[in-house]
């Protein structure tokens, strides 16, 4: 595993790892149609707004592949 910090060309996998994390994790404990609902494109925006700020983030990768994102704690936010 390879940790780096992570850049704007992280976003859609980040988010991907994102949404995907939450589904697994939260499953049952949130309701599915909140769950079902959580859209991999939204967070992907709000992840490159956090890359292409002064936030820093660092991506695990695994065979070049994003395998988790490690900080920003709590720093994603639906665009209002």
């Amino acid at each position: 595993m390879q940790i780096r910090r992570a850049d704007v060309g992280d976003a859609a996998a980040i988010a991907h790892v994102h949404v995907q994390s939450w589904q697994s994790a939260y499953r049952g404990l949130i309701t599915q149609d909140y769950l079902d609902g959580l859209d991999v494109g939204l967070r992907r925006q709000g992840w490159e707004r956090i890359l292409g700020g002064a936030l820093p983030a660092r991506a695990a990768m695994t065979g070049g592949s994003v395998e988790r994102c490690l900080e920003p704690h709590r720093a994603l936010r639906e665009p209002s």
